[in-house]
């Protein structure tokens, strides 16, 4: 780019851009043009799209999802956790896992109920922030189920009730601020005074 008049920089091309540039096409001719090179481009040679990462990124955020299951007789699953506060089956999703296959795998990983991922329905997406770091929820229910609930990991949870949704808004305990939300999302207007949260329907 040195030896290129300064009025016409800002149309010339340095070497890395005319390889690019040549990539795409079969035949590639390099002409002069008093004293500059033009390119003469014959053949497209159209290839696949190519995609990459940009390298390992910094965490950025928690992302899982929550799940409503509920019994014959209308009744929502919650589980008593450690931390003193009722919430519902769900958690993180693991790499490459659809928020529907998290719901389903920690649905029987916590509770021991099993479902099919064609018998959970994708809801809602929900964001908010905890300890400054934004917090992605999955509102997932879950439709049909087999199983009888049971405390599969006693580390993070006492036990799991089925609660009739009406008492919802007078539980003796905190409930999970994503699990509420999520309540919310199937039962809209149960639960007062929700934190704020930004909301994303999907049906």
């Amino acid at each position: 780019m040195a030896g290129v008049p300064a009025d016409r920089r800002a149309i010339a091309l340095d070497e890395e851009e005319i390889t690019l540039l040549s990539a795409g096409w079969h035949t590639v001719e390099r002409r002069d043009a008093e004293g500059l090179a033009f390119l003469v481009l014959r053949d497209p040679a159209p290839g696949p799209v190519a995609y990459r990462g940009k390298g390992r990124p910094s965490p950025h955020a928690l992302t899982g999802a929550g799940v409503v299951v509920t019994d014959e007789a209308g009744r929502v699953l919650l589980g008593r956790s450690l931390r003193g506060t009722w919430e519902l089956p769900g958690g993180k999703n693991d790499g490459g896992e659809s928020f529907v296959e998290a719901a389903v795998r920690e649905l029987e990983e916590e509770t021991g109920l099993r479902a099919k991922a064609a018998d959970a329905r994708l809801l809602a997406i929900l964001m908010d922030a905890v300890h400054g770091m934004p917090r992605v929820t999955a509102a997932v229910r879950i439709v049909d189920f087999c199983g009888k609930p049971a405390v599969r990991e006693p580390d993070l949870i006492h036990r799991w009730e089925w609660h009739d949704v009406a008492d919802l808004p007078t539980l003796a305990a905190a409930l999970f601020t994503p699990s509420a939300h999520v309540l919310d999302v199937v039962w809209p207007g149960l639960l007062p005074g929700l934190p704020p949260v930004h909301r994303h329907p999907l049906v």
